[in-house]
């Protein structure tokens, strides 16, 4: 075995098929180091994330308003006997009351290419 020469280097990437359409470029920019570590350039056209959208600011929230406000959304109980469905209309008709409530006397934060999703 000789040490003159340097030994081949296998270039590799792995990513995902729906992946290929963003790529623009896949390059090595640096001068070899002699190192068998070197950085892949990978440059992409599109963007792959997008703005988180709008979430509720709670602490802006008019809680006294609110507070008020679900007395007059009183709920009847769901059927003793009801199917799957009627149960799940049931459920959407109360949870829009609710949310319908909260969502009027609550702002939305601002929200920047910046922010986190959580």
């Amino acid at each position: 075995m000789s040490l003159i020469g340097r030994p081949g280097v296998l270039g590799l990437t792995l990513a995902c098929p729906l992946l290929g359409s963003y790529f623009s470029e896949w390059a090595d920019p640096r001068r070899s180091t002699g190192s068998d570590h070197i950085p892949i350039l990978l440059r992409f056209d599109k963007q792959l994330f997008h703005t988180p959208p709008p979430r509720p600011n709670w602490a802006l929230s008019d809680w006294a308003l609110i507070e008020d406000t679900p007395k007059s959304l009183t709920t009847p109980p769901p059927l003793l006997l009801s199917t799957s469905y009627y149960l799940g209309v049931w459920f959407d008709t109360n949870f829009n009351k609710i949310s319908g409530t909260l969502a009027l006397h609550t702002p939305l934060k601002r929200v920047t290419y910046w922010s986190k999703p959580w």
